[in-house]
């Protein structure tokens, strides 16, 4: 393997390294952006819930 080719793969190696960062970090977002939904909804359904047990 010669100088360029080495260079290239290096440059490949970089780039599919930096692709699996962005994914996980992606990934990482979009699990806690749906946990906060989830608390939301929760915490929703959990006052309307207390709501009806009251109005009982």
């Amino acid at each position: 393997m010669n100088a360029e080719e080495l260079a290239d793969l290096e440059a490949r190696e970089r780039y599919i390294l930096d692709q699996q960062g962005i994914l996980r970090k992606g990934i990482e977002e979009g699990l806690a952006q749906g946990r906060e939904e989830g608390r939301e909804e929760g915490l929703g359904l959990g006052m309307r819930e207390k709501a009806v047990e009251i109005a009982r």
